[in-house]
């Protein structure tokens, strides 16, 4: 975390701001939740669902309710929720208001990430519902208070409208987002992942939250809360920050994806700030400020109060990383873009009041994104600020980090860099060299929409095409491999170890074999290289390198991958026949004959239960050129006696139909390469 408090000379503010401004921007403009905490203890205790069963149910539900509050939070002393979440087996908390029937769900994932608390819900009460899979074992929730909101409109620094007037009116741009309970305003721009900005003396941390689409206020000017959908938590760990007075007051941070919804804030807004590359000369431009300041002077509604509004005004100087202007402000509207509408782009974080009713000799302030604590703070990202920065290049790809991105792995470095956003909660990638795209499937953990969905995606452009929702597996699908010879897609469920083939046109899964029950498979590749099936198995806390020569039968342990080696979820192939996988944030070289695992280098991406992988091959070779030949004519004898050959040491390229039965092959891989061979090589 990068903390620097700045103190400034007396004389420096005294001189500078007198001749510049002609008054001293004085106080940060925060507007902070009007709310008390009131104890709450309940708790349900460990409780379990039935045994047996295929469907969750509620196992618990309790009534919280605070008379009279205009919106409540819960604070939890406890959330244990068995099962994989990652297997379709998590249980989970439906919190629901009372008022407008808005629900969170938070699964183990989700609750660790909300930091022991939930989102912020309209009206005096919530139902909280644990919902549990039967046979995952006991699961407890325990509410320790409420965060209750009173009655009224916030407070705050005081109004500093720069003129007789104030100009703000409501505003809906989706790049603008409320930031509590802090009170302040934030914006999404243009770094990797399109996260956060905001001041410094906004205090971000750990279950603060940014809000978009926030509805008007209450009558009384008390705020409204937009639904659970439009609520994003904050990753305390990408939190830098500087709160050292004007020109030194900035946070950089990021938030998890949505609860609900899987999808990032700017997955669902779709728009982005730019950051100017400095503070221009002051040139007759006109800026613009959009945030959520109040609105308690009788001169705007109530029910603007804490809603986003715009105005704009004057640039009137700047003095090394302080940007001194004229737009309307008031409490709230610290952490405001400041915008340059010359070129559209941000020239500062709105940090500080000044302007007073008397136009043209006072001014507000920002800090300018010229500031070298910034600048450093951009330079060197954190955690999900960090995730997917980096040049893109080589063969080998993952989908599915802590930003939902899609993009390719340094086979030197280890690094990972972002193509693009993908779809939410990836679990597999397959490359299918036959039309030079992936296949991608992910798993919609939550349950207003569950289902796993099958997708194509082009490695140049990572643009996803849904291809079909996947049906016929009883639990979610964690990982995917494709034989190009035969044309199969492959499956594996790592709640059952069911291998399944997949109908990429129908997303019909068909279990083949009787499973694999005790392991715990999230990677599945096919490797070309020995026409095999590979999977990771972490099951027992070590991961260990599978391979099948029949998907119907039972695979061959190959090795262990190495000490401390214990969850790895993507398995991949490169054209040299090497497998990979990410461990522990580092890409894994794996060797297929031993299993054992080379440590790359770290990925700097956020890798957790779910994620895929795969890798761009070459094209197929004629599957009838069994020997590999060059020659004119390609095919020969020589072709037919080493298809026997291979058929009869039981190689997975022999299976020339499919097929996946036992025995894998039969007279019909005879006459599928006969026929083969018959049309020729082009």
């Amino acid at each position: 975390m990068r903390v620097t408090f700045t103190k400034f000379p007396r004389a420096w503010h005294a001189c500078a701001l007198v001749a510049l401004a002609g008054a001293v921007p004085a106080l940060g403009q925060t507007a902070a939740l009007q709310s008390r905490e009131v104890a709450w203890k309940s708790d349900s205790g460990p409780i379990a669902s039935r045994a047996q069963g295929s469907e969750a149910e509620v196992v618990y539900s309790t009534v919280v309710f605070v008379p009279r509050a205009s919106w409540v939070r819960l604070r939890f002393d406890e959330t244990q929720l068995a099962g994989g979440v990652e297997e379709g087996r998590g249980s989970y908390l439906r919190i629901t208001s009372m008022r407008d029937g808005k629900s969170q769900v938070l699964n183990a994932v989700s609750a660790a990430q909300w930091a022991g608390t939930s989102a912020y819900f309209n009206g005096d009460a919530v139902t909280v519902e644990l919902v549990a899979h039967p046979g995952v074992g006991a699961s407890r929730v325990a509410i320790g208070s409420v965060i209750a909101g009173d009655g009224g409109a916030a407070g705050g620094a005081a109004d500093t409208i720069c003129g007789p007037t104030d100009d703000r009116t409501i505003s809906g741009d989706p790049r603008c987002a409320r930031h509590y309970p802090e009170g302040c305003s934030s914006w999404l721009f243009n770094d990797t992942n399109h996260t956060f900005i905001t001041a410094g003396h906004c205090g971000v941390g750990a279950a603060d939250v940014q809000e978009f689409n926030v509805p008007f206020s209450n009558a009384d000017g008390s705020i409204a809360h937009p639904g659970p959908e439009d609520q994003y938590v904050v990753d305390a760990s990408s939190v830098q920050f500087t709160n050292g007075g004007p020109g030194a007051d900035y946070t950089y941070f990021a938030c998890y994806p949505n609860a609900n919804t899987g999808l990032t804030a700017y997955q669902k807004q779709g728009q982005y700030f730019t950051l100017a590359a400095g503070v221009p000369a002051v040139s007759g431009q006109v800026l613009r400020m959009t945030g959520y300041g109040v609105t308690t002077s009788g001169v705007a509604p109530l029910e603007w109060s804490q809603v986003q509004k715009t105005s704009t005004g004057p640039y009137s100087s700047t003095f090394g990383a302080v940007v001194y202007h004229q737009v309307d402000t008031t409490g709230g509207n610290s952490g405001s873009a400041v915008v340059d509408l010359t070129t559209n782009t941000v020239i500062g974080i709105h940090t500080n009041s000044g302007c007073t009713s008397e136009p043209g000799t006072t001014t507000n302030a920002a800090c300018g994104v010229n500031y070298a604590g910034l600048q450093g703070a951009l330079a060197g990202p954190l955690t999900l600020c960090l995730t997917g920065k980096g040049a893109v290049g080589g063969q080998l790809f993952a989908l599915g980090d802590g930003a939902n991105n899609f993009g390719t792995l340094n086979t030197t470095t280890g690094n990972f860099a972002k193509v693009k956003e993908g779809p939410v909660r990836a679990e597999g990638l397959a490359y299918n060299r036959n039309n030079g795209k992936f296949y991608a499937v992910n798993n919609d953990t939550n349950p207003a929409a569950p289902g796993m969905r099958l997708y194509s995606i082009s490695p140049g452009t990572g643009s996803a095409t849904l291809l079909a929702t996947v049906s016929g597996a009883n639990s979610p699908i964690n990982g995917l491999g494709y034989d190009p010879f035969s044309g199969t897609l492959y499956g594996v469920s790592q709640a059952t170890g069911q291998i399944y083939t997949i109908n990429p046109t129908s997303g019909v899964a068909i279990p083949i074999g009787s499973g694999n029950p005790g392991t715990a498979m999230g990677g599945l590749e096919y490797s070309s290289a020995d026409h095999a099936l590979y999977g990771i198995d972490d099951s027992g806390g070590f991961s260990k390198l599978l391979r099948w020569s029949n998907p119907a039968g039972a695979p061959v342990v190959v090795g262990v991958l190495g000490a401390g080696i214990g969850d790895c979820n993507g398995l991949a192939v490169t054209d040299s026949g090497d497998l990979w996988t990410i461990a522990a944030g580092q890409l894994l070289k794996i060797n297929p004959a031993t299993g054992r695992a080379t440590v790359i280098g770290p990925t700097s991406g956020v890798f957790g239960a779910g994620f895929g992988m795969s890798a761009v091959l070459a094209a197929v070779g004629c599957y009838a050129n069994c020997d590999q030949s060059t020659g004119a004519p390609v095919l020969t004898a020589n072709d037919i006696q080493c298809f026997m050959n291979r058929f009869a040491a039981g190689d997975g390229y022999a299976n020339c139909d499919g097929s996946a039965g036992s025995p894998l092959l039969t007279a019909n891989d005879f006459q599928c390469f006969l026929n083969t061979y018959a049309v020729g090589c082009s």
